[in-house]
């Protein structure tokens, strides 16, 4: 039988919830996330005031979300080698898909989603995101 990981809601939708629940797992608790996350920022933050450059310091403090998103990859990456570990062939959302075996390759659904997400924030201005929260 092969074993099939639910990446968000439809995922589980399509597995059913009764198999979820047998089989539940999280590759990656919170806690280390936001050890992850708070390791990314220590040294992003440690970077910048190691360059000295007024200039370099406040574009790159604009820029503070940046270790948030470089701890999202590393997570997404220990998420599937930690499936693979586990012997989980497929995740699946929308439709079923294959765990690549070379994580540095990993490309899914998922992340393109997300990736949309942050292009159309992108595109609004400051007071039409603040108006969103």
């Amino acid at each position: 039988m092969e074993k099939v990981y639910p990446i968000n809601i439809a995922g589980i939708k399509n597995m059913g919830v009764e198999e979820w629940l047998e089989n539940y797992y999280v590759p990656v608790a919170g806690k280390e996330f936001k050890n992850i996350y708070d390791k990314v920022l220590k040294t992003y933050l440690d970077i910048i005031k190691q360059n000295g450059n007024e200039i370099v310091c406040r574009i790159a403090t604009s820029n503070i979300i940046i270790p948030y998103y470089v701890s999202l990859y590393i997570l997404d990456l220990l998420k599937f080698i930690r499936l693979r570990e586990k012997g989980y062939e497929y995740i699946i959302g929308q439709k079923k898909e294959d765990i690549p075996d070379n994580t540095s390759m990993v490309h899914y659904s998922y992340s393109e989603n997300k990736s949309q997400i942050i292009k159309d924030l992108a595109r609004l201005t400051f007071q039409k995101r603040a108006k969103m929260f």
